[in-house]
């Protein structure tokens, strides 16, 4: 097929066995077939006949493809040629337009006056070199024509073989619509063929339940009437009797109305059995609250003695703390001393003397007014060491203070502020406050002084 002096006559294309298309020269070209060597038409089984039509939908899908693809080719390959000719044209018109150019200053040159003997040989080197553009001018206007022809004859083999291709498609396309259509066709056989399947199929499963349940309930009254007979062999021995069955049926229904009877007056086995289950469960979740509530209490006596234990120590540590205190404030001034605090009893007891030969004083009332009001700011200031509150307040603490005492307990109270940055302090006076500096942690507020009237003065 690929030499055309070995291609019979009048043969447009060759098939194989197994499908392979040969199409002969001078447009060679082969295509492989699937293989596929069944029965196309005729068949027994629907679904092979599916599968057929598919594959053969497939190839022409295939061939429909190549032909696009080649089709496409030729196309761009026309769209090119045809760029190449109206290039090739423009310059030919170009050509021809200098042509008649030439030939128009050929001729007006012709037509012109003698000239001079003294320019003729001008003249005559000028008409040979125009005489040669022109006869090169030709020959290339000549080359371009015969190029021209060419490819007016190739664009012309291209849409031949684009309409060939065109055709091919369309024929391709042609023999697609029935096959499409017996696909569908036999789509829908298969689908209705299917949808008949599976209603026998539900309707075989539902006489298969319908035959299990009857079975089943066959196998209960199998079960019920062979525990009957056990249960009432456990009774009473089977009695061989003559008596007709309703004789029977009656004094079995009289013992049944007996024991309704007794049900009403006792009530039913069942619902006793109920009110027993139901007042068990209920005893054995309150039991089981009672032993969460008796083990969460026993955590938190737990915790209660912890707690206790740690405040006892707390409550220690804090008046060993208060007392080391107030001893070493009272020691600064060579004062002996100590609180005696009873927490059974809720009561404290402060004893200072002012010189360590003497003895402590029972009460702060013997003491002087400076000795006391020392004592007492040692006991706040004991106090303040034990708690962190916020703000600190004194008021009028040195009324009763000499002047060594007073400024023993002022450097005390200050050196103690700046200690405690983060807190106020707060001390109110009516003493003279010259000695002490004023800085960044330390402000000193004086009030103006109260205004006294005459009768007042007198």
């Amino acid at each position: 097929m690929s030499n055309a002096r070995q291609v019979p006559r009048n043969c447009k294309r060759a098939i194989t066995k197994k499908g392979d298309q040969f199409y002969p020269d001078p447009n060679y070209r082969m295509y492989a077939g699937d293989g596929n060597t069944r029965a196309r038409y005729l068949q027994v089984s629907m679904q092979n006949a599916i599968s057929t039509a598919e594959d053969h939908l497939k190839g022409h899908h295939f061939q429909k493809g190549e032909v696009e693809k080649q089709l496409k080719v030729v196309q761009e390959q026309l769209q090119t040629n045809s760029n190449e000719l109206r290039e090739t044209g423009a310059v030919i018109e170009k050509l021809n337009k200098e042509d008649l150019s030439f030939m128009t200053k050929l001729t007006r040159l012709k037509d012109m006056e003698e000239p001079e003997p003294n320019s003729i040989a001008t003249l005559t080197a000028e008409l040979e070199e125009h005489t040669r553009k022109k006869d090169e001018i030709c020959k290339e206007r000549d080359a371009l024509q015969a190029e021209c022809q060419r490819l007016k004859h190739e664009v012309e083999k291209a849409e031949e073989k684009s309409l060939k291709i065109r055709d091919t498609s369309t024929a391709i396309q042609v023999k697609e619509r029935p096959l499409r259509a017996k696909r569908e066709s036999v789509q829908n056989e298969l689908k209705e063929i299917l949808s008949r399947k599976i209603f026998q199929e539900e309707r075989l499963k539902e006489l298969c339940q319908k035959i299990q349940q009857i079975e089943t309930q066959l196998h209960k009254q199998q079960e019920v009437a062979k525990k009957a007979v056990e249960d009432g062999t456990k009774i009473c021995p089977r009695i061989d009797t003559k008596r007709p069955p309703k004789i029977v049926e009656r004094e079995l229904n009289e013992c049944k109305n007996y024991m309704e009877s007794m049900e009403k007056h006792s009530g039913a086995f069942e619902e006793i059995c109920v009110s027993y289950h139901e007042k068990k469960t209920k005893y054995e979740q309150i039991a089981e609250d009672i032993r969460l509530l008796e083990k969460e209490l026993a955590h938190m006596e737990d915790m209660i003695r912890a707690r206790k234990k740690t405040f006892y120590a707390i409550q220690k540590l804090s008046s060993v703390r208060v007392q080391h205190m107030f001893q070493s404030l009272l020691h600064q001034r060579n004062y002996t001393g100590k609180i005696m605090i009873d927490h059974s009893e809720q009561t404290l007891e402060i004893r200072v003397s002012p010189s360590e030969k003497r003895e402590m004083a029972a009460e702060t009332k013997s003491l002087s007014g400076g000795e006391r009001s020392y004592a007492t700011v040692s006991f706040i200031m004991a106090l303040w060491d034990a708690i962190d509150p916020p703000f600190y307040f004194l008021d009028e603490f040195d009324v009763f203070m000499d002047k060594v005492n007073r400024r023993v307990i002022l450097d005390l109270l200050l050196a103690h502020s700046q200690q405690k940055t983060n807190y106020q302090f707060v001390f109110l006076t009516p003493q003279d406050t010259s000695a002490i500096q004023s800085s960044a942690d330390v402000r000193i507020h004086r009030m103006q002084d109260p205004c006294r009237s005459k009768s007042n003065t007198q």
